[in-house]
């Protein structure tokens, strides 16, 4: 049986693969509708999340909920071994009717507080629970769900320790995206930016492709995209939910949402 596999079945999709020679440029900001947690098995590299950097040591585990953006840089000068596990939100529902377990996702400003090391963790919890997860197993399914569940429970202890002790100062960058984020389905452009935070065009566009790997309009349409998706599968309508999320122009967003997907909005809209 090969080390690493992937999987997808009964609302949970695991992905744990290794690229002996990563190639940067295969990486790209993207975002999710769905929960995501993500070990760094091995490597080096950061990873930029809502204008946020994490530099990554080996063991290193991100939460990332649904629409925030992210992507890493990777250094091609070593193996690049990870795992990833999406979920939705209403996966633990029948085992966590409070939400409890998705407080670290969702209870916290985009780009913070994504990154957990393995020293938060009593090491023999972590070791205990990580090695489930990646090991060689006849049975994912059953395998997967009984690790995950008890190491979203230890991440959630160490959130809220973290929570009740940490203070946080942003930079200019994290203030232009939690600005975008509160405003994303209003009529954003440069101008405003600029106007807003005071630096012209050229610094706004370095600093910003700098810290989230994408120009500011392509991370505006990239969540607006995984909105309008979520809006969609909840049963709006493709043009209304077009319009709630800020597309003026119904033929751009379908155009972007076709590119982005690989499928009309209708498609999605009559999963329902």
């Amino acid at each position: 049986m090969s080390k690493y596999f992937s999987y997808n079945e009964g609302g949970i999709h695991c992905h744990y693969y290794c690229d002996e020679k990563p190639d940067k440029e295969s990486f790209k900001l993207h975002t999710h509708d769905t929960c995501e947690l993500y070990i760094f098995v091995y490597g080096k590299g950061k990873f930029l999340i809502e204008g946020n950097e994490y530099h990554l040591s080996n063991g290193d585990i991100l939460l990332l909920r649904p629409a925030e953006s992210h992507y890493i840089d990777i250094d091609p000068s070593r193996p690049y071994e990870r795992f990833s596990v999406h979920f939705s939100e209403d996966f633990f529902k029948a085992f966590d009717k409070d939400n409890l377990l998705l407080e670290a996702f969702t209870n916290r400003e985009a780009g913070t507080f994504n990154r957990y090391s393995r020293d938060d963790f009593k090491p023999e919890i972590y070791n205990l629970l990580v090695q489930n997860l990646l090991g060689e197993s006849q049975n994912r399914h059953l395998q997967v769900n009984c690790n995950l569940l008890p190491l979203l429970n230890e991440i959630y202890k160490v959130y809220k320790s973290h929570r009740d002790t940490a203070t946080q100062g942003e930079s200019l960058t994290q203030q232009i995206v939690r600005y975008i984020n509160n405003h994303i389905n209003d009529n954003i452009t440069l101008d405003a930016i600029c106007n807003k935070f005071y630096i012209s065009k050229p610094q706004l566009c370095r600093s910003f492709k700098a810290a989230t790997g994408s120009t500011v309009q392509n991370y505006i349409n990239a969540k607006r995209l995984v909105n309008a998706k979520r809006m969609l599968s909840g049963g709006i309508s493709p043009t209304r939910a077009a319009a709630l999320c800020g597309f003026n122009d119904y033929s751009v967003f379908y155009r972007a949402f076709y590119k982005e997907y690989g499928k009309a909005p209708k498609k999605e809209y009559n999963k329902i």
